[in-house]
Order: structure tokens, then C-alpha cells, then sequence
């Protein structure tokens, strides 16, 4: 973890939004990025079905940020693996990796994009007394943070895909490349693929499944 990364955009979509951010999304976004900065890559599932794609490991040493590093670091584990001669990791075992090291999306975006804000600054995981009173998990922005927060809400506020298409604005106003439409939708597919369904009513800190957010 590198705390003078660039942020990362799932850690944009977190101040932005909250504690209650949809997880989905943020895997979503933390994959976007991987992509766009050459972190791993998409590639055609050789004897798949036609336009099947799937992730290959790419220079994990381009993200620095440590929910891009983990995700990185997963798949090319994944990859190592398999030795050499194949691109494509299969998705079933990323999904596993992912099931074993975190769980949940939720789980994931507490622990790499949560701490990765906390270890920035612009966080605090510490639970105060109310959050004990309602079992939640601790989740908020320190003044830096909410500094931060204010930023990004100028940032994006000239983007007229914000809020509707997040991963749009929030690579626009971060100066990344926007991805075409059809890669949008490979990674949205993969992500489905990889973290598992929701758990509503086992986890303590939501009352309910977050409002789908298009991408």
C-alpha cells in the first residue's frame, strides 16, 4: 500500500457516497481501474464462446493504490498458477481467490478501500459510541476527508454522467482514459462472475441491498 498513490477511484466513489456505498460497485470501479492503468488485462477465452473474455495478468507494479494492488495481486497468483502458455485466468478462479481471501464485496471494500482511506487520512474506522449502540461498522471522513470529498463533488458536478454512470464521470474527472462500452460491459459481467451474491440481513452494517447503480 502506497499512501501517496493517486487515489484510486472505488476510494473516490467511497468519499463521494459514504459508508454506504454499493460493494458491487466499487469492485466494479477498482476493476475499471486495473484495466485502464495496464494492471491486468481483458483477453478472448481461447474455444469459448464467441466474445467470451476473461482477465489476464498484466504489470501489477502499475497500481499502486491497495485496492488496485490486491486485485492485481489476485489475479496474477491466479495466472502463476497456471504456468506458462495460457493468457486467460479463468474467472472461476479468481472467484474462488476472492471468496477465500475476503468473502464478500462487502468485505473487500471495508478491508482494502476502508483502511486504504483510514491509512490515507481522510478516514477513521474507529468505532465511536453510537456505532457500537447500532453494531455497525465505523466509517468516517476525518476534515481532511471530508476536504476531499468536497473536491470530488466539484469535480464531478460538471459531468452529466454523475451520478447516473459513475465509473464515466469519475474516469473523466480523474483524467483516466474512458473505457469503450464494450469492455464497460466484459468487466461488469466479470464482476458478477467473481464476487458473490449479496447476504442481506447476515451483515450488521446495511438494512438492506443498495439501489443498483448503472455504470
Amino acid at each position: 500500500m502506497d499512501v501517496n498513490a493517486p487515489l484510486s477511484l472505488p476510494e473516490a466513489y467511497v468519499l463521494l457516497e459514504g459508508s454506504r456505498a454499493d460493494a458491487h460497485e466499487i469492485v466494479f470501479l477498482a476493476l475499471v481501474e486495473l484495466v485502464e492503468r495496464g494492471g491486468a488485462a481483458l483477453v478472448e477465452v481461447p474455444g469459448g464462446d464467441r466474445g467470451e473474455r476473461a482477465f489476464s495478468a498484466a504489470d501489477p507494479d502499475r497500481v499502486r493504490a491497495r485496492p488496485l494492488a490486491a486485485l492485481a495481486g489476485l489475479i496474477a497468483e491466479a495466472a502463476e498458477e497456471l504456468g506458462p502458455g495460457r493468457d486467460d485466468v479463468p474467472t472461476a478462479d479468481i472467484r474462488s481467490r476472492f471468496v477465500r481471501k475476503w468473502g464478500s464485496a462487502e468485505r473487500f471494500a471495508r478491508d482494502e478501500v476502508w483502511r486504504s482511506l483510514a491509512e490515507r487520512g481522510l478516514a477513521s474506522v474507529q468505532p465511536t459510541t453510537l456505532d457500537a449502540l447500532f453494531a455497525v461498522h465505523s466509517f468516517h471522513l476525518t476534515p481532511d476527508g471530508e476536504q476531499e470529498r468536497a473536491r470530488l463533488r466539484s469535480a464531478v458536478a460538471g459531468w452529466s454522467e454523475w451520478p447516473h454512470r459513475p465509473a464515466t464521470a469519475l474516469l473523466e474527472a480523474q483524467s483516466h482514459s474512458v473505457l469503450d462500452d464494450d469492455t464497460f460491459d466484459a468487466i461488469d459481467e466479470l464482476e458478477d462472475l467473481i464476487t458473490p451474491g449479496d447476504l442481506w440481513g447476515d451483515i450488521p452494517e446495511v438494512g438492506g441491498p443498495p439501489t443498483t447503480t448503472p455504470r
